[in-house]
């Protein structure tokens, strides 16, 4: 996972001119654009959103220890 993200990181870096309004030739924004969008594909996204699923149940799951919910019959 964290080499995909590298990869996305690395690829906004070199793309951002390319959906800019900054001077390129028209090849070279399409090469970069090109690269945003194969990266991009809902392949490599699904495994983001996976994987930020995980990490919200992980969170979710130490805060339940550190933060046990208040038994029903202490809150009435």
């Amino acid at each position: 996972m964290e080499e995909l993200i590298s990869e996305f990181e690395k690829v906004e870096r070199e793309t951002a001119k390319a959906f800019s309004w900054d001077p390129m030739s028209f090849d070279d924004r399409i090469t970069k654009a090109n690269q945003w969008w194969e990266l991009a594909k809902p392949e490599n996204v699904m495994q983001l959103v996976e994987y930020i699923r995980d990490l919200q149940k992980e969170i979710t799951n130490l805060e339940d220890e550190v933060y046990p919910p208040t038994p029903h019959h202490i809150t009435n």
